[in-house]
């Protein structure tokens, strides 16, 4: 393993922890202010499973999100975390935010451990400040819902700082892959990408890890805790399904076949990159038509894909010549699979590049390392003391220190964005103009608070921008029909039928309005429909009943 150990004094360690630890309390205690904000109203606020502790057992048997919502995902541990907090708090948000803040300075301190084990300490306390102020790690930390990421990662990053000091000392004791074990079931019950700990431990083995031993020795002596480390996260896996009732158990956002999976995952590589150096622009959301589905190459993604080749051939190359770089490359390609479209729906969320935030900023950590050694080797022979071996010396730290001041005032100004929906949808709509979902999110916010004309034309702009997902078609149709404006319901009703047939809040919105119109023989065949679907039936036959009732009186 190369320069690694970090500073040789303890003072200049517990300075340096000091620091990191100020940087991410700065970058996040003005979160402290919010409230419950998107995701956190139906999974805490509205979650009557987490507002008590009785039978707190009966969480591992039940899905992460309420049964209204789909049940979906399986994260025992955030839930019982949120049910100890609500407790605590009687349901006051900021304990969960004071919760949220705390963890993020661990979790940051973590990463520095783990740094400080990989890079020398210079270059290990600019990758953790980095970390510690990075923008993107805001929606983490200042939205509840964030502390998933949070108490997932934390396990992750200690078991890698664990497995790196006992692969210094040799081989891993029976003790030791027990405990690894625990960390990484610990973190995949808090959330479930936690289960890809065996390949970053595989990834720091092929990359950082010296041994003069020669592989076939090296297998035979690491096997107990790999095989070990698999058992746990098939027994996870298969508990996770028996709940969920399928493997992959999560709802999908954006429906998308394999090809088109592909491309958009490759379209969203420049937006990781940019996310990752350059994080000026935030958002709540990411989608049609703020980041496009594509079905072929454009340039964007064929960018992508030029960048995803860049980084194997410098993992493949840097393997040998530079292995912290080939380390943070394959970190981040591993991290970022459950965030990548492969496997869900999701186009982009800025929560879930937590994770892989830790080795995007190992990567520029190595890299300043390495050109701080050869300026420092450069100036060996100069004299000590000499002046321009200090002001080069001020110049290197003098970039990172900007960075980290920019990016820590980034962070504490994004904040409060997420303080509660009103707020947190205007924004999104700011940030991201060119998507329906914001439009939609902010319109049903505006009716919910009493801004109904405004709602009414956000609602309309997302009509304008959303191709095929039929909500913001049902809810303006049924505000119309809620204030009795039959005519403007009934079309929206049908566009939404259009686009969803098997939705029968919609065909029961537009039975309703249809009856209300006078025109009974349509509004009975969309009960009819409508009962054939075997869905709010009940709802459905009240339609039947009040429509039979209206042809009867009109033969008399």
């Amino acid at each position: 393993m190369t320069n690694r150990g970090g500073p040789a004094s303890p003072f200049f360690r517990q300075r340096h922890a000091i620091l990191v630890a100020a940087l991410a309390l700065a970058a996040s205690v003005r979160s402290i202010g919010n409230g419950f904000a998107f995701d956190d109203v139906a999974i805490i606020a509205t979650n009557e499973r987490i507002h008590h502790l009785r039978d707190w057992w009966h969480l591992f048997a039940v899905s992460y999100w309420p049964p209204s919502l789909g049940e979906s995902l399986y994260r025992p541990l955030t839930s019982l975390v949120f049910a100890l907090q609500w407790r605590i708090s009687d349901g006051a948000p900021w304990v969960f935010h004071l919760t949220s803040i705390l963890l993020y300075v661990a979790v940051s301190l973590a990463v520095w451990r783990l740094f400080g084990s990989l890079i020398t300490g210079v270059g290990a306390l600019i990758a953790a400040a980095l970390f510690a102020v990075h923008p993107v790690h805001v929606e983490a930390v200042a939205n509840v819902v964030g502390q998933a990421e949070l108490w997932a990662a934390l396990p992750v990053v200690l078991a890698c700082t664990w497995y790196v000091r006992l692969r210094e000392a040799g081989t891993p004791t029976a003790y030791a892959t027990l405990g690894i074990a625990g960390l990484l079931l610990c973190g995949a019950l808090f959330k479930e990408h936690a289960i890809l700990l065996p390949l970053l431990l595989a990834g720091l083995e092929v990359t950082v890890v010296s041994s003069d031993q020669p592989w076939r020795r090296r297998v035979r002596s690491l096997w107990p805790l790999y095989v070990t480390l698999f058992a746990c996260v098939v027994a996870f896996v298969t508990l996770r399904s028996a709940v969920l009732g399928s493997l992959l158990g999560e709802q999908q956002v954006v429906e998308m076949d394999l090809p088109t999976r592909v491309w958009t995952m490759f379209r969203v590589v420049p937006e990781w990159v940019r996310l990752f150096v350059f994080p000026v622009h935030l958002s709540a959301y990411y989608g049609p038509k703020d980041i496009e589905i594509v079905r072929g190459p454009t340039f964007w993604n064929v960018l992508g894909i030029g960048l995803t080749l860049l980084a194997v051939a410098t993992f493949v190359y840097g393997r040998r010549r530079q292995p912290i770089v080939a380390c943070s490359l394959l970190w981040l390609g591993v991290t970022l699979l459950p965030a990548s479209n492969l496997l869900s729906g999701f186009i982009l969320e800025e929560h879930t590049l937590f994770l892989p935030s830790v080795g995007a900023m190992l990567v520029i950590g190595a890299l300043w390392d390495r050109i701080w050694v050869r300026n420092a080797n450069r100036g060996a022979p100069a004299i000590p003391g000499d002046s321009s071996s200090r002001r080069s010396q001020a110049v290197m730290l003098a970039l990172p220190a900007v960075v980290v001041a920019a990016w820590g005032v980034r962070s504490a100004l994004r904040q409060p964005v997420w303080k509660d929906n009103p707020t947190l949808f205007a924004a999104t709509v700011s940030d991201a103009p060119r998507s329906y979902r914001a439009h939609y999110l902010y319109g049903t916010t505006l009716f919910e608070t009493g801004r109904p004309r405004e709602g009414e034309l956000e609602l309309r702009v997302a009509i304008a921008l959303s191709s095929n997902d039929s909500d913001p078609y049902n809810y303006l149709a049924t505000k119309y029909r809620e204030a009795r404006l039959y005519p403007q319901a009934i079309p929206l009703y049908r566009q939404a039928i259009a686009l969803n047939p098997r939705r029968p809040d919609a065909r029961f919105g537009l039975a309703y309005a249809l009856l209300e119109s006078g025109n009974i023989v349509a509004a009975r065949a969309e009960a009819e429909a409508g009962m054939a679907g075997g869905q709010l039936t009940s709802y459905f036959r009240w339609i039947l009943a009040r429509a039979d009732s209206a042809a009867s009186r009109a033969s008399q």
